[in-house]
């Protein structure tokens, strides 16, 4: 499982006194702001994916961790702030769900899913030939993905470090489409 560096670094900056919000090494007035950067640079990640002439597979449904369970890996160290924790939750809920989108941009699947979810591990949708979601613990995530019908085969797939966070977001494309074109061969 990866752990999530980017996790402890946001906290780590969080835990001080100052009364300002950063966002990729950009401080920021209020929250409102730093989570609209947040906004604009998740948009301009997924739109950077290119799109395929076709698609590979047939249906997906993507469980993204919703805000309130998102709030769970939230490290805290420190006297942080609600407001503190609540936006670092807001961070990962946006990146979490830029990751989907990225995916569904990418167009592997005829019909994509995205929704949101508040549990470790889902049960099977056996109406979406893939099943795909973020095992959530306190300190690591971890994409998994199986056949709709049998959550019990999930893979988990790779997604890049924290450090390259530009990446992040190709690289969890790229995974998903080897993981597809290897299980339709």
């Amino acid at each position: 499982m990866r752990k999530l560096l980017y996790l402890i670094i946001i906290t780590l900056i969080l835990s001080g006194c100052a009364a300002t919000w950063t966002y990729d090494n950009t401080n920021y007035p209020t929250s409102a702001k730093a989570i609209e950067a947040v906004r604009q640079d998740v948009r301009v990640k997924v739109n950077s994916i290119q799109k395929l002439d076709k698609a590979i597979e047939d249906s997906v449904l993507i469980y993204v961790p919703s805000l309130h369970w998102s709030r769970k890996g939230v490290v805290v160290t420190g006297n942080a702030s609600e407001e503190q924790i609540k936006y670092v939750a807001t961070v990962l809920y946006y990146g979490f769900h830029g990751m989907a989108e990225g995916l569904k941009r990418r167009g592997l699947f005829k019909s994509t899913y995205i929704s949101d979810f508040s549990q470790r591990d889902p049960l099977s949708a056996p109406n979406y030939k893939y099943l795909m979601w973020l095992r959530l613990d306190r300190d690591e995530a971890q994409w998994m993905i199986s056949p709709g019908n049998d959550t019990s085969l999930a893979t988990p797939l790779y997604t890049s470090p924290i450090s390259d966070g530009g990446d992040r977001v190709a690289t969890f494309v790229k995974s998903v489409e080897q993981y597809i074109t290897r299980d339709a061969s």
